[in-house]
């Protein structure tokens, strides 16, 4: 007597997802380190060769760590589909301009391997792996990452490089922490010039780099909005949430 076989499957479950809209890791990668270009270059406008150096020690680092992690590791290298790149990118845009690039190094090596490969690569990590460096860097180095120096185009910027030739960097506080000090100042009735809105908008003031010109951001996020990476509702219901606040 023959054994009774197993009726083939009529469906064959596995994993999500299901139906495939054609778009991939890659390209969706591609889509955002270009929306995050405008914000590169108004960063090196703003912030001279001292920015650059630290982006593409963040974006080197960060390719770098993670091939050697998942070869350690034993895992598929997965360097090509750029989600290392822009982890870098996101990183470097969360620092200081004149950070040192030993420290942008260490930071992305927390963003992947510590963020990212440890959880078990893209998809499987808890924790945005580019705030999870700067929040390790924060930590870690509070002095550091706390410096904030003024964009070299300013006319405060150029009269001290000018008074004194070899100066690398100004110090300058962030347009929240200046805020800050001309409240207590006028408390005790002194008078505190602010950054202009204008300064506000185009991005002429300290601040990491990649957070104080809001014509890039914008047109980034208009991209994204165009290529559907993003749903408008999310950030209006954020910025109207800000606006109603305030």
């Amino acid at each position: 007597m023959e054994p009774v076989k197993a009726p083939a499957p009529l469906v064959i479950i596995s994993s999500s997802p299901y139906i495939h809209c054609g778009s991939t890791v890659s390209a969706a990668m591609r889509d955002v380190l270009l929306s995050l270009l405008p914000a590169l270059a108004a960063a090196v406008y703003f912030f001279g060769w001292p920015a650059l150096s630290v982006i593409l020690t963040c974006c080197l680092s960060a390719v770098i760590c993670e091939a050697l992690c998942q070869k350690i590791m034993q895992r598929p290298i997965t360097v090509g589909d750029g989600s290392a790149l822009l982890t870098g990118l996101l990183l470097a845009f969360c620092l200081p301009p004149e950070l040192s690039l030993g420290l942008a190094a260490f930071g992305s090596f927390c963003a992947v391997v510590i963020g990212k490969q440890v959880f078990g690569g893209l998809g499987s990590n808890i924790f945005n792996p580019a705030h999870l460096g700067r929040a390790i860097l924060l930590a870690s180095f509070p002095a550091q990452m706390t410096t904030w120096t003024m964009p070299w185009s300013t006319a405060a910027a150029a009269a001290v490089t000018k008074a004194t030739p070899y100066t690398d960097a100004v110090s300058s506080a962030t347009p929240l922490a200046a805020l800050r000090l001309a409240e207590s100042a006028w408390q005790r009735g002194l008078n505190v010039d602010l950054p202009s809105l204008s300064a506000l908008f185009w991005g002429n003031v300290g601040g990491s780099l990649g957070e104080t010109c809001v014509p890039a951001l914008l047109l980034g996020g208009i991209y994204l909005l165009w290529r559907g990476h993003i749903d408008w509702r999310i950030p209006a219901g954020y910025i109207g949430t800000v606006v109603v606040i305030t």
